[in-house]
């Protein structure tokens, strides 16, 4: 028995000892620093960075996608025309684009370059293609995108630059967030796909993130990153898919909708305390959205397809000649109206309820 209380008592103290030690490291850990003495710090290098390489991206090829936009930074020679410096190549130029983004107080620079698409596949030679042709992400929606990232000592620590990958944009770090709703989508080669089985991307947003520490992922150390580094991102949105985080048949940037390109995600047209985006019911009026918004039945010749109204009419799609997707009203108001831009749709009229009996 005394032996076996030795066991007990020495591994208590085992315990106590690696606790202490874990509580010692936690009391240890240094405090961020603050924004407006890190921000200026990340900004002059990445200027550095800026004045010291080259950037070259590999061109545009529809018929081998995977090598498209792929980018290669080599030292800068400004003597040389073809080495010029990213600052002689694209700040001085105006080419670079800078979006001014506040992080605890501090405006912080995040610089972008988006690339210049020649989207020659489809019939349309010379027509171009500046940041996609797609639709744009929210923040709450997915994407589909090939990258590769990089500190600015020109390592890198990440690259998926063929391979698509799918991220919930809600779950990544500020300077994807803020970079990628100003991007449109791509779209699959229905044509090449069906004959060769390989998809390909086209018209799809294309460039080069440069953001400071603190729009990615600051203070935290990273696998083969350090805390305060400045991340460089080229990137390919190859993909999106809208959210419906309330189920209810109607995008959650639909629901956030507030002017082209201007979301609002604590809207609560009820004011319930749900914003639309995650209330079923927008309007408080004891009715579903999905109720609402559901197409009388029998359909019709001429109806659309979905049992359910689209946010907006929508248009056949010319690349699925045989299928016919389009949907020639939108949500309706309480009249029946449709198509009109500033109608009040019905989901979100509480006078406008269930059950409607006309298209």
């Amino acid at each position: 028995m005394t032996n076996f209380f030795k066991v007990i008592l020495f591994a208590f103290l085992g315990v106590f000892a690696i606790s202490c030690n874990k509580t010692s490291d936690i009391a240890e850990a240094a405090p961020p620093r603050p924004y407006a003495e890190q921000a200026p710090i990340d900004d002059a290098k990445i200027q550095e960075f800026f004045a010291k390489f080259h950037l070259e991206a590999s061109a545009y090829n529809p018929l081998d996608d995977s090598n498209s936009y792929n980018v290669t930074f080599e030292t800068a020679d400004d003597a040389n025309p073809a080495k010029l410096s990213i600052k002689k190549q694209y700040v001085e130029t105006g080419k670079m684009m800078i979006k001014i983004v506040s992080v605890g107080g501090v405006e912080h620079k995040l610089y972008y370059l988006p690339f210049v698409n020649p989207d020659n596949d489809n019939g349309s030679s010379g027509t171009t293609v500046t940041s996609g042709k797609g639709d744009k992400p929210t923040v709450v929606d997915t994407i589909k995108v090939c990258y590769r990232g990089r500190l600015l000592d020109n390592t890198s620590f990440d690259n998926k630059e063929r391979i698509p990958t799918v991220f919930s944009l809600r779950n990544l770090i500020q300077g994807w967030k803020e970079i990628f709703p100003l991007f449109g989508s791509g779209e699959a080669d229905t044509t090449t796909y069906a004959s060769t089985g390989v998809t390909l991307y086209r018209k799809y947003g294309a460039g080069v993130m440069f953001m400071p520490s603190a729009l990615g992922y600051y203070n935290r150390v990273q696998t083969n990153m350090p805390a305060y580094s400045p991340l460089i991102f080229n990137f390919k949105l190859v993909g999106v898919n809208f959210s419906d985080d309330d189920y209810d048949w109607v995008d959650s940037r639909d629901e956030a909708y507030v002017s082209p390109g201007v979301y609002n995600f604590s809207k609560d047209t009820d004011g319930d305390g749900r914003p639309d985006y995650l209330d079923q019911d927008d309007d408080g009026d004891g009715y579903t959205t999905k109720d609402e918004i559901r197409k009388p039945t029998p359909l019709l010749t001429n109806q659309g397809t979905s049992a359910y109204y689209p946010f907006n009419p929508i248009a056949d799609n010319p690349l699925t000649p045989t299928i016919n997707e389009s949907e020639p009203k939108g949500i309706p108001d309480k009249s029946g109206d449709g198509t009109t831009s500033t109608r009040l749709r019905r989901h979100l009229d509480s006078s406008a309820k269930p059950p409607y009996t006309t298209y």
